[in-house]
């Protein structure tokens, strides 16, 4: 018995109901019934059948990976007002599932974009692996159970290529299968099939982009987009997401320089609230902290004094880690193999120049943070160039001084200074102990390390540590060179000399100044 299509008139089933034929058959259907029934008649037996449900019609078909004719066979019932088209979305990505674990990719995003009932949070499994931050957010939806459930893309490969290799054993034994010949023939990479997956599922999420979604959902899909992005290497994408409009959340741990970019995007419609962004930065991501903080103060022009201090003093923080660090090397059998590694935690992917020297840079630059916790912080450190900017920020000009022409011995400077002062009491250092804020603390260990053991070290008495604030409306120093900063710490002293003075006389009188100042640092 053949069934035949009613429109189209096309055989679309042949039905063997008995052996040896033997006299006539008599096809009936139900004269008063519901026509539900269709009976056959032999010489032996009446068989009697009904139709099938519509979706076990379906479902036959797909098992069979005859995915266009179920396509087909929907769109007609649906046509008919048999299915709903809810249905019809249903059966689109009931077929991109099975093609996608067939490994046709392409094909399946086609039917999930067909799909007006899909969400895209079904895709996120097939990103990360779960538990992860949108578990809760995928419907537990197995459709009909005729695919395996969602996993990593990679996993999907795998497997599809341990199923090309079994079909292909299976192939030459003689035994049929469903895999696709032209696998079989020509069997894909693991590479190509991933890179297909993933450019695929882009492009289905860069749909979804444009549609109106939940904010979960939309982190979700923004977030994962830079993953695939960063997997493919697509880095115009990456930044072209970073500076748009978008709802990433987890970049940091991608690549945090696109993290800034997120944060510091100027194509938002809003701008993110300074209090709200500097709580969520995860403290271990300090660059970024620091970035953003920069970014605030140099590009938005920011004078909020509470910025400005959070900024010195994580840089001051992070030199001391890097200083310590330092002398951890130093002090250790390691060798010179390991300068490359103190050069690395200077210098990281967000700022191209070193750590101590945006420090100093900043510390001049700025008169909006405090000097005084900076100071507190690096007490008892040897960061003697930054010592001196803070005092000079404090107006401590005898401890700028005695640092230029003892610490860092640098005597050039220490005259600049002297003469950038302009006074006749800049080269006079009160020695009472009352106006001064040094201590000499001399190491003697007994051993013949080095010929530092003698050296003196200047640093802040506990005591005396909070010295007078001073007018935060001083000039502001920007300096040209960070590399000559010692040079610069006096700004531009050429034009501010005084009637009378010159260079001649400031080199005369600090001989004295530097005699004096060894005085006073014996004295206490």
């Amino acid at each position: 018995m053949e069934v035949y299509h009613k429109k189209s008139s096309r055989c679309i089933q042949s039905i063997s109901f008995g052996g040896e034929r033997v006299g006539a058959s008599v096809v009936a259907d139900e004269e008063v019934g519901s026509g539900k029934l269709v009976a056959v008649a032999t010489p032996n037996k009446v068989i009697c059948y009904r139709k099938l449900p519509s979706e076990e019609q379906i479902k036959d078909v797909l098992r069979k990976k005859n995915f266009k004719e179920a396509i087909a066979l929907v769109e007609e019932l649906e046509c008919d007002g048999e299915l709903s088209r809810d249905m019809l979305s249903f059966v689109h990505a009931q077929v991109g599932f099975l093609l996608l674990f067939d490994l046709h990719f392409e094909e399946a995003v086609n039917h999930f974009l067909l799909s007006e009932t899909m969400q895209p949070s079904e895709i996120f499994p097939f990103i990360m692996r779960d538990p992860n931050r949108w578990s809760l957010l995928v419907p537990r939806n197995r459709y009909w159970g005729l695919h395996p459930p969602p996993k990593p893309v990679e996993d999907v490969v795998d497997d599809g290529l341990l199923a090309i290799q079994r079909a292909t054993f299976l192939r030459k034994a003689g035994v049929e299968t469903l895999i696709d010949d032209d696998f079989l023939l020509n069997p894909p990479s693991r590479a190509d099939l991933l890179e297909s997956a993933i450019k695929n599922i882009i492009r289905y999420l860069e749909v979804y982009q444009e549609k109106e979604l939940t904010l979960p959902v939309r982190e979700g899909v923004d977030t994962l987009l830079m993953y695939l992005y960063r997997a493919l290497n697509r880095i115009n994408d990456m930044e072209k997401l970073a500076s748009s409009e978008n709802s990433c959340i987890v970049v940091a741990d991608i690549n945090q320089v696109l993290a800034v970019q997120v944060l510091t995007s100027e194509r938002r419609a809003n701008q993110l609230s300074p209090d709200e962004v500097i709580p969520a930065i995860d403290p271990r991501k300090v660059e970024i902290f620091q970035r953003y903080l920069q970014w605030l103060i140099e590009d938005q022009d920011c004078d909020d004094t509470q910025f400005h201090t959070l900024y010195a003093l994580s840089l001051a923080k992070s030199a001391i880690e890097a200083f310590e660090t330092e002398n951890t090397y130093q002090n250790s059998d390691i060798g010179r193999v390991d300068e490359t590694v103190i050069s690395d935690n200077r210098i990281n992917l967000i700022f191209e120049s070193p750590l101590q020297e945006r420090l100093q840079i900043f510390l001049s630059s700025s008169n909006l943070y405090d000097p005084e916790e900076v100071l507190y912080l690096i007490e008892g450190l040897e960061l003697w160039l930054e010592k001196a900017i803070l005092y000079r920020k404090l107006g401590q000009e005898a401890l700028v001084l005695q640092i230029l022409a003892l610490k860092l011995e640098d005597s050039e400077a220490a005259e600049q200074y002297c003469a950038e002062i302009g006074r006749p009491d800049a080269y006079n250092v009160d020695s009472s102990p009352d106006q001064s804020a040094v201590t000499e603390n001399e190491e003697n260990s007994g051993s013949a390390s080095t010929s530092a053991s003698t050296e003196e070290s200047i640093e802040l008495s506990p005591a005396r540590a909070r010295p007078q604030r001073v007018n935060r409306a001083q000039t502001r120093l920007v300096f040209i060179s960070p590399s000559k900063l010692r040079m610069k710490l006096i700004g531009p002293h050429h034009l501010r000399k005084k009637d009378g003075s010159n260079s001649n006389s400031s080199r005369h009188n600090l001989g004295f100044l530097l005699k004096d100042a060894n005085t006073t640092l014996c004295m206490l």
